[in-house]
Formats: C-alpha cells, structure tokens, sequence
C-alpha cells in the first residue's frame, strides 16, 4: 500500500511542476531587441510543448542547439527562460545535479528583481529537484520562497502550494500537512482547477488511510471521484485502490472489492500486483479462501511477470550500451583514418600517431580483458555458490521425504513439506543475481532450510533468536552467506548425534551486525576427519572465504569470522560461528 502512494506522491510533484504551461511576461528595455525577436519565441514556446508533452531530449536538444546558434544576440531575459526550461528537462530526465545547476543558472540572470514570477518558477524547480533528492528541509525551504513571491491566488501560487503539500506527505510532517492541502484546496476551487483538487484529494486519502481514519479516507476518495466524474475523467487506479482498501478495513469488505475489481482493467503491473495483493487479503478476511488463494497466484505471476520485465529492460540497455559504443569506435576509427590520410606527408607524426594509437589499443584491450575475467570469475562463483547450496544430496534427500509422505498417504506433512520446498527454491533462484538481500529474507531461507532438514533422522531443535531492536527488513547483507555455516552445523554438527540443537542469533553491535551460529555437535576436528561430505564442506568454505575477501577489499568495514568450541566436553564439543557484519541500511 505504501508504495502505491508514494508512486502518486512523486507524480504529483512532477505533473504541478512541469505541466503548467509558460507565461511569457514582458522583457525588460535591455532585453527588447532579443526577446522580440519571433524565432525566440516560437523556440522557446516549442520547447515549452515539448516539455508539457514529456519529451525532455526533445527539449534538451532544441534549447541547447537555441543557445549555441544564437550566442551572444541572445538576451537575459531568454536566457533565463531556456535555462529554466532545461532545468525542467533535466528533472524529466532525472538528472538532478544538471537540473539544479541550470535553475541556479537562471536565477543568477534575474539578480536586479529577485520577485518576479521567473525567479519563482526556479524557486519551485528547486523545490522539487531536492524532493526527489528525499532532502525535504532544503524542499520546503525553496517552495516557501516561491510562495513569498507569488502573492496572487493564482495557477502559479497553485504549483508552488500543491508541491509543498506533496513535500510535508512524504516528510510526514503532520503539523503541516492538512492546512497546506485545505489551502490548495481552497486555491483550486477559486480558480476552477478541478482535476488539481482531484488529485489533491486523493493525497487527503493517502494521508487519511496512513492514520487509519477511514471514514475521511472514504470520503476525500469518493469526493476525488466525483471531480473526475463529473469532468468526464477516467477514474484514478489509485483513488479506486484506496476506497476500496479504506471500505475494507471499515469492515465493508463487498464494497472494498467492488472498487478493487473496478480498477484491474486499466491498472499498470505494479498497480495490479498491489490491488492482487488487497484483493487476496479481503478475501482472506471475508473467509473466502479459495477465492483469495486465486488472488495470491495471479498476485505471483503478476510479480513474475514484472521481475521478467525488469530483465528485459536490462538487457535491452546493455543491448544499446553495446551498440552505441560500437558505432563511436567505428566513427573513432574512421576520423583517425582520415586524419592519417591528410597528414602522409609528415611521417614521424603518422608514425606517432600510430604508435600511441597501438599502445592505446593494447592497454584498452588488456584493461578489456581483465575486466571481461572477473565478470566470468564473479559468474563462476555465483554459480558454484547455487550448486553449493542446492546440492544433489540434500535434493534427492529432500524429494525422498516427499515421496515417504505419499506412501504413508500423509497428505498434512507432504504438503507442508512441499511448500517449504518450493518456497525455498524461489527465494533461491529469485535471490541468485542480487548482491545483497535483507536480514528478513536471508532468515526465512534459511527457515524454510532448516524445516527441511529438521525432516530426516535424527532430527535436531533449532532456536533463532532475534534483537527486537533489529529492524531486519532495513537491513542489507550479502545474499547466502550464512547458508554454508548452518548447512555445516547441521551435516557435520547435530545431524552427527541425538537430542541435537542448533542456535541462530542475530543481534546489534554498532555499526556490525552479530550472527551467532552454534551446535552441540561433534566440533571442529572430528566433523572434518573422514567426513563424506568433506568436498562440499571444503567447496562451501572456499567460496565463502573468498566472498569475505571480495567484500573487505572493497569496503571500510571488514567482515570479521571467527569459530571456536561451544563447549569444553570432549565427546560433543560443539562449533560456535560468528559472524561480524557491517550493517547496510537499504534503499528507501
């Protein structure tokens, strides 16, 4: 839920900013001769348009072309205005630092009168620049600039209120937030701009359903929908998601789904995937739990389907990187040449040119080589990592419980057994090409792991034990490196005795994060001596090493390992693990 609103939140800010069109005021005396000029104009009116239409490169290359045709005839006055359009182009494109600097830009052209309705423009592109930046003081600060300026009730005070609402919605500033939106509000009805108080709310929803005040969240909803309605407006996906999901929680679960159902036709993938997901819990909560399991697999293939976009679209960018570096290294070569060709009569300098060009040549294809090694190195080992971790020994021991399951015809445990399988093997595969996953992820493998090995004999008692200070869905460590200590623990540890435990903690160590893994097995030496298993043990551990080595060469904070007895007994000593990681909060 959470993030379909900040999805609108953030399209919000954009559409205020940028959709609005241009109001060309009067150019100063100075200025006159340029700004009159009627290519001027139509330019900086096309690239407006083209703007308001989301075609920042468009705009981007017709201002910039503009400005270096012109040169010095252009004047201030529209200099400051194509300044202020790439500004807004940038931010299209999401290129932040470049958008801040050509609203600084434009704002050091207008120093003699820093209140005109220009200078507020910039003001405002700044605001939302450091919006998108999450730096919401520095947003709030630009955005109460522009609002000092633009003193009338009019479209442009609009633009700066309505982004300064969006920015106290994402800053959770709940001091602010209500009296800004009645304030837009307001503005928009005095100014007839319903499809803004549509939107604004809509906000109003969002902010009402994060407090769990779902009669306003009803309301503000179905007074959103009525705007549109009565504009002849599709409805909003987002808007339909959120009376449905405030009618469910206010217990009128029929209504709540109604509106759900009414938004699937026309909603995005991740809009689908969220109102799958509602849909499945209304389900869920009405006691239908056949049509909420139908939910929770179209929620699936809904997932999978944006995962498999993901990639193409990945691989569609390395496609064109490829590409466009292929046809500069075709035209590189080709003005080489010809400058080769022009210069034959001074043949030391040919001949320099050669030689460096050679040298070059062989440093590009060294450096290209040895990056193309460690690409197939960091391959290799992600692949043995998966085959370490999905071995055919515990496959086959795996699929073994299962068919016993359906021998004894005990349906309860082959199900159970099969949905910890399958759920692990998702979360494998899905997990085999990140660097890092949550603390939360890695646990529920390595969950699903051990329920699965708790199934043979003789089986083990397992303990996890987590800090309640740990907020393990913001925490980022990288992916299966606990897996091959715990596989160790239970194979060569409690699986070599009765009445075996296994203990997996987690705690705060400020900045590490503390693993501990123990067993009351038969400990270090004896485990290793005439072991099986020792090839996978030993692959195991080799490949762990050298994920650790990786990971501190390129790191300030080193993971640190240390293994020691559990116990002092001789028969069952035991192996203690720790782990010292450095926490890394994930990305919002």
């Amino acid at each position: 839920m959470n993030k379909l609103l900040l999805f609108l939140q953030k399209c919000l800010v954009c559409v205020c900013i940028l959709s609005a069109p241009v109001t060309y005021a009067q150019p100063s005396a100075t200025d006159t001769t340029s700004t009159s000029d009627a290519r001027s104009r139509q330019t900086l009116a096309q690239a407006d348009t083209f703007i308001t239409k989301g075609k920042p490169d468009s705009a981007i290359q017709l201002l910039q072309q503009y400005m270096a045709t012109a040169g010095n005839t252009i004047g201030k006055y529209s200099l400051q205005k194509a300044h202020l359009g790439l500004g807004k182009a940038y931010l299209l494109r999401e290129q932040f630092d470049e958008s801040l600097q050509h609203y600084l830009t434009s704002l050091s052209y207008n120093k003699l009168d820093s209140t005109n309705k220009e200078t507020a423009d910039a003001y405002i592109g700044m605001g939302v620049v450091y919006s998108r930046l999450r730096n919401f003081p520095q947003a709030e600060a630009y955005l109460q600039k522009a609002l000092s300026i633009l003193q009338q009730p009019d479209k442009d005070r609009l633009k700066a209120l309505v982004n300064l609402a969006g920015v106290y919605m994402e800053a959770g500033n709940q001091q602010h937030i209500l009296p800004t939106h009645q304030e837009a509000l307001a503005l928009a009805a005095h100014l007839k701009a319903a499809m803004v108080s549509a939107v604004l709310y809509t906000n109003l929803s969002n902010y009402y359903l994060k407090n769990s005040n779902w009669t306003q969240a009803i309301s503000t909803a179905q007074q959103s929908m009525h705007i549109r309605d009565s504009l002849k407006k599709p409805l909003s996906v987002i808007t339909l998601n959120n009376l449905g999901y405030a009618l469910v929680q206010s217990g009128n679960i029929p209504a709540g789904v109604s509106y759900y159902q009414q938004a699937l036709p026309t909603a995005t993938l991740n809009e689908k995937k969220q109102l799958l997901y509602n849909l499945a819990n209304a389900m869920n909560a009405a006691g239908n739990y056949q049509q909420a399991v139908q939910y929770f697999q179209q929620y699936d293939t809904v997932k999978d389907s944006i995962a498999k976009k993901q990639y193409e679209q990945k691989v569609a960018e390395l496609t064109t990187t490829y590409e466009t570096a292929q046809k500069q290294q075709r035209i590189n070569t080709l003005e080489a040449e010809n400058k080769a060709r022009k210069k034959q009569i001074i043949q030391l300098a040919i001949g320099a040119i050669l030689l460096l060009t050679l040298l070059a040549g062989i440093v590009y294809l060294r450096f290209k080589n040895l990056r193309v090694k460690q690409l197939l190195e960091q391959s290799r080992m992600k692949r043995q990592l998966l085959q370490v971790q999905l071995n055919p020994h515990f496959l086959f021991n795996a699929l073994n419980h299962i068919q016993q399951y359906i021998y004894k015809n005990d349906a309860a445990n082959s199900m159970t057994y099969l949905a910890s399988f399958s759920r692990l093997m998702r979360l494998i595969l899905e997990n085999s090409e990140k660097e890092y996953t949550t603390l939360e992820e890695e646990l529920e493998m390595l969950r699903h792991y051990i329920t699965l090995q708790q199934s043979g004999t003789p089986t083990f008692d397992f303990e996890l034990q987590v800090s309640p200070e740990l907020a393990t869905d913001s925490i980022d460590i990288p992916i299966m490196l606990l897996q091959p200590f715990v596989e160790n623990a239970i194979i060569h540890g409690v699986k070599k005795r009765e009445n075996g435990k296994l203990l997996l903690r987690a705690e705060a160590q400020p900045p590490f994060l503390h693993i501990t893994i123990a067993d009351n097995g038969t400990g270090i030496q004896l485990a290793t001596d005439h072991a099986p298993n020792s090839l996978h043990r030993s692959m195991g551990s080799t490949i762990v090493n050298q994920r650790i080595a990786e990971f501190n060469k390129t790191n300030l904070f080193k993971i640190r390992l240390q293994i020691e007895p559990t116990s002092n007994t001789t028969t069952y000593p035991g192996t203690t693990v720790h782990l010292y990681i450095p926490v890394k909060a994930n990305e919002p």
